[in-house]
């Protein structure tokens, strides 16, 4: 039988036990396979920081070791704090990706040192993460403001690439949403207003007939009459912001 070198390991319900807690036996057969030789790694799509606290616990700050965190996109060296592997999405998709989250009502978050960082600490999911990784919510009024982009900046820029400022961007994702939900379900009109992020029916309908030349309720009776309206739209992402 080949000798194992590498046992990595997923922590939730893996490693851990339905309290998130290893078990002297889980310990006593680490112990065994360090001992022997075996790098140990602890691999999640948690933080790094999420799975330092589990590291630290089992000694493999002392004993040697990797955290494999995000989901494989960084590993480091517990010994030594070391960053082995890297890779991580450049900032400039940062701007694009809070538009189109805002867009669609979903929170997005964010990772540092600290803990978990999000515009909506109150979402239950990113609630959820926070518990998950043991870390605090952080909130933030602008998530570009933490990859260093000023508003100013950020609105200068998104406007230069995409060719319309920030919340025309917004809008437009929000009614081509609108769209779909109007021709492939039975949502009332204010309803899938509200899905797509609009506060007031008004609103919507002001900003449906800009965008698409009729009302909601006109889309809905006739979509395939105007669907060709529908291909002005180009949701991408651009390079060089």
């Amino acid at each position: 039988m080949e000798e194992i070198k590498v046992l990595a390991l997923d922590l939730d319900g893996t490693l851990t036990n339905s309290q998130k807690e290893v078990t002297p036996r889980t310990r006593a057969a680490l112990d065994a396979a360090i001992a022997k030789g075996v790098t140990i790694v602890l691999a999640s799509g948690r933080p790094t920081a999420g799975v330092l606290p589990l590291a630290k616990e089992l000694g493999l700050d002392k004993k040697g070791g990797c955290i494999l965190s995000y989901n494989g996109s960084k590993i480091i060296d517990c010994r030594t704090g070391e960053t082995l592997y890297q890779k991580q999405l450049d900032a400039q998709y940062v701007p694009e990706l809070c538009a189109f989250a805002a867009a669609q009502n979903v929170t997005i978050i964010t990772y540092n040192k600290e803990g978990v960082v999000t515009e909506r600490p109150e979402d239950e999911w990113a609630a959820r993460e926070g518990f998950t990784c043991h870390l605090p919510m952080i909130k933030v009024e602008d998530l570009a403001n933490i990859c260093h982009i000023s508003e100013t900046h950020f609105r200068r820029v998104f406007t230069s690439y995409m060719k319309m400022s920030p919340l025309e961007y917004i809008n437009t994702v929000r009614v081509y949403t609108a769209c779909e939900l109007l021709e492939t379900t039975d949502a009332p009109v204010a309803d899938v207003a509200h899905k797509c992020g609009f506060t007031t029916n008004s609103t919507f309908n002001r900003n449906f007939k800009q965008l698409m030349g009729v009302t909601p309720l006109e889309w809905r009776k006739r979509p395939e009459s105007y669907e060709q309206q529908l291909l002005r739209f180009d949701i991408h992402s651009e390079k060089g912001w």
